[in-house]
């Protein structure tokens, strides 16, 4: 038996009524790992790194640069964490085996009718429904390659 191992991570997903919620994909050899992303966990995130700034003696812009992208930087501790702890860090983490998935779309494409504006997107059908992801943070050819590695043949 192989142990599970983080073989990449999608950053900075937005799902839900109007994207209102933010989640990383953690994929791992074996499965999915969605993780929510809390605005008290944004918050949280932010005050360590403004501490950490400060303790650095940064100047004003520096640790203000710093502390408004926090949240977008989150998903790198996921890299050295426990995979048990990355499930249980947050009670609306959930996990996609693969098993429960019957195909996963990873699509580019335009969101304004001028195509100055453009969203990659995730669409995975699942036993537990249908999930939409949509991101900007990596290309969908790189998405592609890091969901083949647990959901082979599954993804398009």
């Amino acid at each position: 038996m192989t142990d599970e191992t983080i073989v990449g991570i999608i950053p900075n997903t937005h799902a839900g009524f109007f994207g209102n919620k933010c989640y990383n994909l953690v994929v791992t050899n074996k499965r999915l790992i969605v993780t929510e992303l809390t605005s008290e966990m944004i918050k949280s995130e932010a005050k360590k790194v403004a501490e950490e700034s400060k303790q650095r003696e940064e100047g004003i812009f520096k640790r203000f640069a710093s502390t408004a992208f926090a949240g977008t930087k989150y998903y790198t501790r996921y890299q050295s964490m426990p995979i048990n702890q990355i499930i249980s860090e947050n009670p609306n983490n959930f996990v996609i085996e693969p098993q429960m998935v019957k195909k996963i779309r990873v699509n580019f494409r335009y969101v304004d009718a001028e195509q100055t504006r453009s969203e990659n997107e995730i669409r995975i059908k699942w036993s537990g429904g249908k999930s939409i992801f949509k991101f900007n943070s990596i290309g969908t050819k790189e998405a592609k390659n890091i969901l083949e590695v647990a959901f082979p043949s599954k993804v398009k």
